[in-house]
């Protein structure tokens, strides 16, 4: 059975009885007690919390503009990267020109120039005062390919067969491998590249430039992406002028490279598709069949 306890109710002070003394406060709470502390507080935060608020304010806005100013210089610098040039050859087969010791190289004329690297030269002269990046894959550097992110023009000369020439096989054989592997696939930038591909021959008389096709399948396995169509100029030459030919693909690529970014405008692109979509129904309509590549890359290059 439970016991009841009755409340606990304070003592009451018998008549005559003193009561004991209080202990004497301190001066920390003899301070307190009076108003004027509280005054001095709020005159004292007053006048120094603006001080404090301005100094740290000036602190973090100047850390902040170092590290805009940091991450802007970042953006621009990546943005001239993406809208570099590179013009990728291949230089063949041809005699090179060891020079011994005390001895300077002699240079190679032009006349022994195959054709791949004179179509680069062709190119590079289109260009004008913009020069691009010149490049001999037989010479490429792989540490610096590996980290180029801007356009690369890849002009491939194949054998009699149509297969790759040992002088440039060793870098198919390489994008292979680095395809294949993954950990060093990510050390690679070339999924931020744009890759145009024209394949041709010495004899001009391959239908089928399988050099061109392998590089075109392992630089997209790396991620990046096509700008124009792959061509095989020997294909399309037949009946036509080899020069005039060269001339209308080079003024496609160059057009299709300022849509992607070089001098790019975003109205002008909203207009160029607007017309595209425009001629494409109005050749419909019409039943228009044009199968000249020549009359093609005029059309597109007057749009």
């Amino acid at each position: 059975m439970p016991s009841f306890h009755p409340p606990i109710r304070p003592v009451a002070r018998q008549p005559g009885q003193q009561s004991q003394p209080a202990e004497p406060l301190g001066w920390m709470q003899q301070l307190a007690a009076q108003d004027d502390l509280l005054l001095w507080v709020t005159a004292a935060l007053g006048v120094l919390m603006p001080g404090v608020i301005y100094i740290v304010y000036h602190k973090v806005h100047a850390a902040y503009m170092r590290y805009a100013t940091r991450k802007e210089a970042t953006r621009l610098a990546e943005e001239k990267a993406k809208e570099a040039l590179a013009i990728f050859y291949t230089r063949g087969m041809r005699e090179t020109r060891v020079s011994k010791e005390g001895e300077s190289v002699e240079e190679i004329p032009h006349s022994e120039w195959r054709i791949a690297e004179r179509r680069a030269r062709q190119l590079e002269e289109f260009m004008g005062e913009e020069k691009p990046m010149m490049r001999a894959i037989e010479d490429l550097r792989l540490d610096e390919f590996g980290k180029y992110i801007g356009f690369a023009i890849f002009l491939v000369e194949c054998t009699d067969t149509g297969h790759a020439q040992e002088s440039y096989e060793w870098f198919l054989d390489w994008l292979e491998t680095v395809a294949a592997d993954k950990k060093e696939r990510k050390k690679l930038q070339t999924g931020e590249m744009k890759y145009a591909i024209l394949g041709m021959s010495s004899d001009g008389k391959i239908m089928l430039n399988r050099a061109a096709e392998t590089l075109s399948k392992r630089l997209r396995i790396l991620g990046a992406s096509s700008v124009v169509p792959d061509r095989n100029f020997d294909k399309e030459c037949e009946g036509y002028d080899p020069e005039e030919l060269f001339r209308v693909w080079a003024e496609d690529l160059f057009l299709a490279i300022d849509r992607y970014g070089i001098e790019e405008e975003d109205e002008y692109e909203d207009e160029e598709e607007t017309e595209e979509e425009v001629d494409v129904s109005e050749g419909e309509s019409e039943g228009e069949m044009v199968n000249d590549p020549i009359d093609e890359g005029m059309r597109r290059r007057n749009v």
